[in-house]
This record gives C-alpha cells, structure tokens and sequence, in this order.
C-alpha cells in the first residue's frame, strides 16, 4: 500500500504544487478512484463487523489497508476540490447480505488495493 501512496503523491502533487488546475479529464478520473477507495473502505469495514466468527482472524488484517485508503481518500478528496466529510461521506453500508458483499466487492477491492494505478488508468482512458 506504500507504493499506491507514494504514487498517488507523485501523480498529483507536481500538479498541485505548481497551483496548476488539473484538467476535467484528471478530476473526474480521481474522483472516481476517490470513490472507489471510499466503497472498498466500506466494503472492507463492513467485512470486519459481518463475517462470521470463522473468518475473524482474516478480516482483522484488513486495518492496515483501510487506514492507508483513508488516507488516500482525503488527500485526493482535498485535491479535487471535495472536503474531508464529503469523502468519508461515500462510506457507509449496513450487513444485510454478507455473502453478496464478498461476491459484488472482493476482486475490485483488491484490485483498488493492489493496483490502483491501472484504476486510474481506466478511467483515464474511458
């Protein structure tokens, strides 16, 4: 998760040190990552109050990647425009279906966690 950290400042912080705007196409890509990171934060919290006791052990080592993304999610926020509460405002979920949350979110997540430049790429290039 240190390198997405160390990346994520290289990306933006030339930007943002010159006082140069990014470009509508630079925003609308880091929101979009912003809230990916937001709802992988979600999923990831909810994942530790919903799993069963026989995954536990194996949620609970999840909160080394969920402080980094918060991290994250408010530096790009403030780098877009958005205030701290306006981006953890995007995590929120209820245990209603753990097995569906596992399904839906799981890959993403760890894609986002694992790999989040090719996330940006997508959306850059879309």
């Amino acid at each position: 998760m240190k390198w997405i950290t160390v990346w994520l400042f290289v990306l933006v912080s030339p930007v943002w040190g010159q006082n140069a705007p990014l470009s509508d196409k630079q925003i609308e890509a880091l929101s979009n990552v912003e809230m990916e990171l937001s709802m992988c934060i979600a999923y990831f919290n909810l994942a530790k109050n919903c799993a069963p006791d026989e995954m536990r052990e194996q949620v609970e080592a999840f909160d080394p990647t969920i402080e980094s993304m918060m991290g994250m999610v408010i530096n790009i926020g403030k780098g877009i425009g958005m205030t701290p509460d306006a981006a953890l405002s995007r995590m929120a979920g209820k245990c209603v279906n753990f097995s569906s949350l596992m399904t839906r979110y799981a890959a993403r997540c760890k894609q986002v966690g694992e790999n989040l430049d090719s996330v940006y790429n997508e959306y850059m290039n879309r």
